[in-house]
């Protein structure tokens, strides 16, 4: 009996054992693990920064994205070169009223002489012998226009003045680069006209080069006058002389008594033309109108 009432408490003992070694295994359990956790994180942290220390540069951004805006714009930036000079055609007209046109016009020609432009037209009209108004086109180079302006303005009273410019920079360089470009075709194809071994292939070859030779000259020319418009300014000066107004002086008694004897010997002058005249113009018919009368006379006396 005392054996079965001892068997009950021992595996109670026992149990018991049991879970306290299982707890301690857990605590021990713990402690271990915790280490080799922090060691495991560890780990990849120092192998993902020695990665990144030495992996190559990242690749570039894609289009559209801002570092690709930013950087084609830095590309851009280093590949432009020096920015060309702007191409301006300036064209004016200027009214200018002057006490004396030869005065003014010897002005004229030695501003011109002086800046290195020149007189290209010429219009005078003259009123009464006297000069009254004259147009000059003049060419002025431009980098002294604005001092021809403001020594042309001196001249006289300034009436009217007009100036326009007319960027034609797109223009001109696009030409160039055309003319360029069919010059060095040009010479590519006159290459190919020495390596050329049959008559045909070489007849050819000439008529392609003669029309590029065609467009050079035509662009060549079209260069050229865009040259001379835009290194050459072009004014229409108009000049007109001032009129000076003479006050008119009395007129005496005396000098309308004269007037008066004047104006009848010339009235009596145009009469006795007149009659002169008439004289002159009749006597053809006072002949043949005489002799008919003549006639008749004699003709009615015999019937009486």
């Amino acid at each position: 009996m005392p054996s079965r009432r001892l068997a009950p408490s021992l595996v109670l003992a026992a149990l018991g054992a049991l879970v306290l070694l299982a707890g301690c295994k857990s605590r021990d359990a713990e402690k271990a693990d915790g280490p080799a956790s922090t060691e495991t994180v560890a780990g990849p942290a120092a192998a993902t920064t020695a990665r990144a220390e030495d992996a190559p540069p990242p690749p570039p951004s894609p289009p559209g994205s801002p570092g690709a805006a930013g950087a084609g714009q830095d590309r851009v930036a280093a590949q432009k070169g020096p920015e060309k000079p702007r191409k301006i055609i300036r064209t004016g007209t200027l009214l200018i009223e002057v006490d004396d046109y030869a005065k003014a016009r010897g002005a004229i020609d030695e501003l011109m002489r002086g800046s290195g432009g020149f007189v290209a037209g010429v219009d005078v009209g003259r009123s009464e012998g006297a000069v009254g108004s004259a147009t000059l086109t003049l060419r002025i180079p431009e980098a002294g226009l604005d001092r021809a302006l403001a020594a042309l303005g001196g001249l006289g009273t300034l009436r009217r003045e007009s100036i326009r410019a007319e960027d034609v920079s797109e223009t001109y360089y696009d030409l160039a680069a055309r003319l360029r470009n069919a010059r060095h075709l040009e010479e590519r194809m006159l290459e190919l006209a020495a390596k050329a071994g049959k008559v045909n292939e070489l007849l050819e070859v000439e008529r392609e080069v003669g029309r590029v030779r065609e467009s050079i000259e035509v662009m060549d020319g079209q260069l050229r006058g865009l040259d001379d418009r835009t290194s050459l300014a072009t004014l229409s000066v108009e000049i007109v002389t001032r009129q000076v107004y003479v006050a008119q002086q009395p007129v005496g008694l005396a000098t309308r008594i004269g007037n008066a004897f004047d104006a009848s010997l010339g009235a009596m002058a145009d009469a006795g033309e007149g009659l002169l005249l008439f004289l002159v113009a009749a006597l053809p018919w006072m002949l043949p109108i005489g002799a008919g009368a003549w006639l008749l006379v004699r003709l009615l006396r015999r019937r009486v």
